[in-house]
């Protein structure tokens, strides 16, 4: 049983994580060496930008975990099996949903703001 727990609440959390990212990376955009460049150049004025945005998508991917890592340490701890079976499940069929959500959001996003995005995209060329 602790290998399935730990397994399946690492899979609720990659499904929460892939479910915002889906969402910000369809609104925000931010500059990346162009072809020919070193990989390792970053564009000049986009450092700012670029952190604040990583900063609060980790954050809200933070908050979105704790029911996962509450449960989890409370199984951990008390050895209580319903606990981690409670908790696998809510962790995948969360994760799950998040996933849904951030992908059907993120394309609403992205089809409302389409001619702002290819600006941006073109401005950062």
């Amino acid at each position: 049983m602790p290998m399935v727990l730990t397994t399946t609440v690492s899979v609720g959390m990659l499904l929460t994580a892939v479910g915002v990212s889906s969402l910000v990376s369809a609104r925000f955009t931010y500059p990346v060496p162009k072809p020919g460049d070193s990989p390792f150049k970053q564009p000049q004025g986009a450092l700012g930008r670029v952190m604040v945005i990583q900063l609060l998508s980790m954050a809200a991917i933070g908050l979105l975990m704790v029911p996962e890592l509450v449960g989890w340490i409370v199984w951990t701890f008390t050895g209580i099996g319903w606990v981690g079976a409670v908790t696998a499940t809510v962790a995948v069929l969360k994760g799950a949903g998040i996933l849904g959500a951030g992908l059907l959001l993120g394309a609403r996003v992205f089809d409302r703001s389409q001619p702002e995005l290819f600006q941006q995209v073109q401005a950062h060329a």
